[in-house]
C-alpha cells in the first residue's frame, strides 16, 4: 500500500546447546561393545520456560527495516505477513518487524561405565530451557514516539510477542510427558573414548528432543501468520494517516 503495513521476520533456531556432565561409575564393566548395561532408573527431567525479553528498536528507517525483512527472506527463515495483499495493485512495504530466535538449551547429567573396548553411558538427569531469547520490536525513526504510527506499530508487534510466549507456555506441559517417555526409552550410547561419548550424547539429546518441539512450532508459526492477515493490515491502516 502507499506507506506500507507490516511484514515481521521470525527465525527459528532449533538445536539443542547441550552441556554434558559425565559421571563416572567404577569399576562395573560392560561385557563388550554391545552389551552396555541396562538402564533401570527414570531419567529426571526438568523443563523451565524462556520467555525472553523485549526490547524496541527506534533506530532504523523504514528502508532498514524492509531490508532486515528481505535478508531474512533470502536466509530462509520464516517470515510471517501477506507479501501482496491487494494482488500487486500496490507496493506494500514492511513498516515493524519483531525478531524472535526460538532457541532450546539444555544441560545433561550421565551415568557412564567403562568396557573393554570403550564406554558405555546412559542420561540420568536432563534440564531443557524453551522458549525465546530477547524479542526485538523494530519501528521506523521515521514515526516519532507517541505519534498515530508508532503505537499502531508498537501494538501489533506486541501482539506477536505475546503469541510466541503463549504458545510456549501452553505446549510445555504436554511436552514434559513427551519428553519424559522418549528419554526414558533412549537406553545406553557406546563410544570408544569418553570425549566421543560426550559428542554422541550431546547429539543424541537433540535427535531425541527436536522432532517433539514441531507441533509448538507449527502452531507458533500459524497463529503469527493469522495475525499478519490482509484484513488486519488494512485495519491497521485505516487506524493512522500518512504511512
Amino acid at each position: 500500500m502507499p506507506g506500507g503495513p507490516m511484514d515481521r521476520a521470525f527465525s527459528i533456531r532449533v538445536g539443542c546447546a547441550a552441556t554434558i556432565l559425565m559421571a563416572l561409575a567404577m569399576p562395573s564393566y560392560a561385557q563388550s561393545q554391545g552389551q552396555c548395561p541396562a538402564v533401570t532408573e527414570p531419567v529426571r527431567l526438568d523443563i523451565k520456560p524462556q520467555p525472553g525479553g523485549e526490547r524496541i528498536d527506534h533506530s532504523k528507517s523504514k528502508k532498514a527495516i524492509q531490508d532486515l525483512v528481505n535478508r531474512a527472506k533470502t536466509k530462509g527463515q520464516f517470515v510471517a505477513g501477506v507479501q501482496n495483499p491487494d494482488g500487486g495493485q500496490y507496493v506494500w512495504s514492511s513498516i515493524g518487524v519483531t525478531n524472535a530466535s526460538f532457541v532450546v538449551s539444555s544441560t545433561a547429567e550421565t551415568m557412564v561405565s567403562r568396557t573393554p573396548s570403550g564406554v558405555c553411558g546412559h542420561f540420568t538427569a536432563v534440564t531443557l530451557v524453551i522458549g525465546f531469547q530477547e524479542q526485538v520490536i523494530y519501528i521506523p525513526r521515521d514515526y516519532p514516539e507517541g505519534s498515530c504510527q508508532y503505537q499502531a506499530v508498537l501494538d501489533h508487534e506486541r501482539q506477536h510477542v505475546a503469541i510466541n510466549r503463549r504458545t510456549v507456555a501452553e505446549y510445555l506441559p504436554g511436552l514434559q510427558g513427551q519428553a519424559q517417555q522418549v528419554l526414558d526409552r533412549a537406553g545406553s550410547s557406546f563410544a570408544s573414548s569418553q570425549s566421543g561419548l560426550e559428542r554422541k550424547m550431546n547429539d543424541r539429546l537433540g535427535t531425541l528432543i527436536e522432532p517433539l518441539l514441531v507441533p509448538m512450532q507449527q502452531t507458533q508459526r500459524q497463529r503469527n501468520q493469522t495475525l499478519d492477515s490482509a484484513e488486519n493490515y488494512r485495519s491497521i491502516q485505516a487506524l493512522c494517516s500518512d504511512w
